[in-house]
């Protein structure tokens, strides 16, 4: 009698605390089959609840040790197809959870695509699906989904950046790959010396610009704001939270002594046409751009139309020559 007395949460207490005691008693309720009381501690644990979280997501009461107990009051009084269906909800609920943390993954090559689905396996995740120019890879624990996408140079950078935020509906989009660094030669007392990233150093644009490159981006984006949106500014910037992770996990990776990182950059990533694979060439560029450090055929495409629709972007390159 005094278990099923509820007239003791009228006095003012926590709600993690009015949770725990309505879970005891639904216990008991249960334990002895008094459908009354417990069909009276369900109601009250109901009212208990943040109703606005969807299914699986939130806690009664917002406590975990109560949630846990009316977990454990509930779960041995279901049947087994009861438990099944529950299975089937929460699988559904997951799998959308996963779709709404959907990271995009634009690369211009194969190798590249490869290289990032490794990456991402070598931390638990799995292929969840395959095509020519698509891969899907899921994480079941962390709960998100990449989408990694092939598409080289402008068009097909432009082509790949849309898919993954029309189709894929990518909150997050991170190209990476490679580029040429725009350092130079200079003459010094022990000779000459290259200064700027080199071959396997990494560079993480803080901003993109355009490098003769604004003509052809509007005969591949129909109506083009090329500066965005009818401004005069000619460099965009990168998303400034990707950018503090990507900065924060290349010092981690410095400090653990990574020979793969090389030595990491923080600046500004040109977009051209072709590779600048001659003096002159580079020279206008850095004309145009002083102090760029890479320089590559996509990044710039990636930025507008994450740009034109609100989602966060960064670009991040490996050196492999001295363009």
């Amino acid at each position: 009698a005094r278990l099923f007395d509820f007239s003791p949460l009228k006095a003012p207490m926590e709600q993690s605390e009015r949770v725990y005691m309505l879970a005891r008693i639904l216990q008991g309720a249960l334990a002895v089959r008094n459908d009354a009381a417990a069909g009276e501690a369900l109601d009250r644990l109901y009212k208990c609840q943040n109703l606005k979280r969807p299914l699986g997501q939130g806690l009664v009461g917002e406590t975990v040790k109560g949630s846990l107990n009316v977990l454990d009051a509930l779960w041995p009084q279901l049947s087994p197809r009861d438990k099944e269906a529950i299975g089937v909800m929460l699988d559904a609920l997951l799998e959308q959870y996963a779709k709404a943390n959907t990271i995009g993954f634009p690369v211009a090559i194969a190798h590249e695509a490869e290289a990032v689905q490794a990456e991402l396996l070598a931390f638990g995740a799995r292929v969840a699906h395959k095509a020519d120019d698509v891969t899907f890879v899921e994480h079941d624990a962390l709960q998100f989904r990449a989408v990694i996408c092939l598409g080289k140079a402008i068009g097909g950078a432009t082509g790949a950046t849309l898919a993954l935020i029309k189709e894929h509906r990518a909150r997050w989009v991170i190209m990476s790959g490679i580029a040429g660094s725009l350092g130079t030669s200079v003459a010094s007392e022990g000779g000459v010396q290259f200064r700027g990233p080199d071959k396997g150093d990494v560079v993480i644009a803080a901003a993109s610009a355009p490098f003769q490159i604004r003509r052809k981006l509007r005969e591949v984006i129909e109506n083009a704001k090329v500066p965005f949106n009818g401004s005069t500014w000619l460099m965009i910037p990168s998303d400034p939270n990707l950018f503090r992770l990507a900065h924060e996990v290349a010092e981690d990776m410095v400090k653990d002594n990574k020979e793969d990182l090389g030595t990491f950059y923080e600046g500004l990533i040109v977009t051209g046409t072709g590779v600048m694979d001659s003096m002159d060439d580079k020279k206008k560029l850095l004309a145009e751009f002083p102090g760029g450090l890479a320089v590559e055929e996509e990044g710039y495409m990636m930025g507008i139309v994450c740009l034109g629709h609100g989602v966060p972007y960064l670009n991040i390159r490996g050196i492999s020559d001295r363009a």
